[in-house]
């Protein structure tokens, strides 16, 4: 009995079929050489999960924010991270979002959003409430998100 399964057979004479066709031959009077390999590989998994920390938060002079954190995701995969920082100035709050694509897997991938505030009230160094978003869309096909992360941090003066 053969040691080929029935449905790498059949993958292999459709991958005849495509490769003859997008050459202009027909698969019937498609030759193939004794010693063509055709090889075929596992896909990669899909991506299940995905997760997004900030470190840390610092506010230059000019009262812009720099946010440094990482993301992570089970398997290979592309993940679009969406941060917003809020603080308290009297009776007016500063503001600013930041996004980005990123390259994540299991090893933690480094961030950083330098943000300008986007309604005119400037940050300061202080406490500041932090929350993120991320999805990630994997090599292998999934999709995943995180819930969105609600934190304080603490902004610290820029050297």
């Amino acid at each position: 009995m053969s040691d080929i399964k029935p449905w790498r057979t059949l993958a292999v004479g459709l991958a005849l079929a495509a490769a003859t066709a997008l050459a202009g031959a027909s698969p019937a009077s498609a030759a193939v050489p004794a010693n063509d390999v055709f090889h075929l590989q596992e896909a990669e998994p899909p991506v299940t999960e995905v997760a997004v920390t900030v470190d840390s938060g610092a506010v230059t002079r000019d009262g812009a924010v720099t946010l440094q954190g990482t993301v992570t995701c089970d398997h290979a995969a592309i993940a679009y991270v969406e941060v917003t920082v809020m603080q308290r100035r009297g009776y007016r709050i500063a503001e600013a979002t930041g996004s980005g694509l990123l390259e994540c897997g299991p090893a933690p991938s480094p961030w950083v959003f330098e943000l300008g505030s986007s309604n005119g009230v400037i940050f300061s160094p202080g406490n500041a409430a932090f929350n993120a978003f991320a999805s990630a869309y994997g090599d292998g096909g999934g999709f995943a998100n995180t819930s969105l992360i609600d934190q304080p941090v603490k902004l610290r003066p820029a050297r």
